[in-house]
């Protein structure tokens, strides 16, 4: 093969290896031009909306924890400027990662706090790292409260049916339980003493008399409240006794009040108002030994709630109270299911008497 000319200044004009170097220069001029252009449209900068779900964090700590609104993930619409090629990576990873974005809170003291959402996601780490900036937000401002931690070592007890247990025996008898001073407020509010009940177990497969052993998980609440536990399951063993079985009786919710409430003016300044009538009378079921039920009648179980000075306020909607239940002592006996409440409240009647 012959070898071409060193330049193109040697060839002469219009001849086969001129026209040969001048399309070869304009191939490459070209492909360098188109370049260019394709990586400058990459990073241009431009606006794109995205709706995203927060999940606020306060940092590495343990001894805080965020409070959101129904303790659930923030839904956010947000319109971000970056450029095309960010935008389009961001919203790929949005894709293949549809959970929360977390947003750190860590540089926030303890209370109440009510900030710009902007704020917030312009310092969330998958954005930030995304090269985005966040522009507006829907909703425009966000308020949480950030809680100290709590904790407090807690008795643990087994939950069963289908039998009774006898030398029961618990490891560890005492868990450590986490949660917001908040949480431990409205545990404290529901007047029991706190306890960690193990998820129920069905004794009806196990034979009377012969020790069991068995691995029990906890359940992570109180009162309705949602609580860490540690460990979160026990060791229990145990000896079934009796068999048990349950029982349904229909009751009336009585009430239980100040003992000085029939001889003052109170029912002659309140009226007391139901919310459902129909609903303080219920059916309850009971469980226990066999033996206990049969002993059982309907006059033997009592359902009231208890009414107190503080009910006299004046209130925009409804009271709810549980409704306590009262069983024969001397019998191994326990309500079935959640407790049970009823609505109501004590309203001023207008042609009350004068206050003395």
């Amino acid at each position: 093969m012959a070898k071409g000319p060193d330049y193109i200044s040697d060839v002469k004009r219009f001849s086969g290896w001129w026209w040969w170097a001048r399309t070869r220069s304009i191939f490459w001029v070209t492909v360098v031009t188109a370049l260019i252009w394709i990586y400058a449209d990459m990073e241009i900068s431009e606006s794109r909306e995205f709706v995203v779900a927060i999940r606020l964090v306060a940092g590495r700590t343990a001894r805080v924890v965020v409070r959101e609104p129904n303790g659930q993930p923030l839904s956010i619409t947000f319109l971000a400027n970056g450029s095309r090629r960010s935008l389009d990576q961001f919203g790929r990873w949005l894709w293949e990662n549809p959970g929360p974005i977390p947003c750190d809170l860590a540089s926030h003291d303890l209370g109440g706090h009510e900030i710009p959402v902007t704020e917030l996601l312009n310092q969330a780490r998958d954005i930030v790292q995304r090269g985005l900036t966040v522009q507006q937000t829907t909703p425009d401002r966000i308020a949480f409260r950030i809680e100290a931690l709590l904790t407090r070592e807690l008795p643990v007890t087994l939950d069963v049916t289908g039998a009774l247990a006898d030398q029961v025996q618990i490891d560890p008898a005492k868990v450590t339980v986490t949660a917001a001073q908040s949480v431990w407020e409205r545990i404290d509010q529901a007047g029991d003493e706190p306890v960690i009940k193990t998820v129920r177990q069905d004794l009806s497969k196990y034979a009377a008399g012969q020790p069991v052993t068995i691995s029990v998980p906890l359940v992570a609440g109180i009162a309705d409240q949602s609580v860490q536990v540690d460990p979160k399951t026990v060791s229990v063993t145990l000896t079934v006794s009796q068999l048990t079985d349950t029982k349904t009786f229909p009751v009336i919710v009585r009430l239980l009040h100040p003992v000085e409430w029939p001889t003052d003016t109170t029912w002659r300044e309140y009226e007391l108002q139901l919310q459902d009538p129909l609903a303080w009378r219920m059916d309850i079921t009971i469980a226990g030994a066999k033996k206990d039920l049969d002993q059982l009648r309907p006059e033997d179980v009592h359902a009231f709630v208890e009414l107190t000075e503080a009910d006299k306020q004046p209130v925009d909607s409804w009271l709810d109270r549980t409704v306590r239940i009262r069983l024969p002592e001397g019998l191994h006996l326990r309500l079935v299911g959640q407790p049970l409440s009823v609505k109501f409240k004590l309203v001023k009647r207008t042609d009350a008497p004068a206050a003395p």
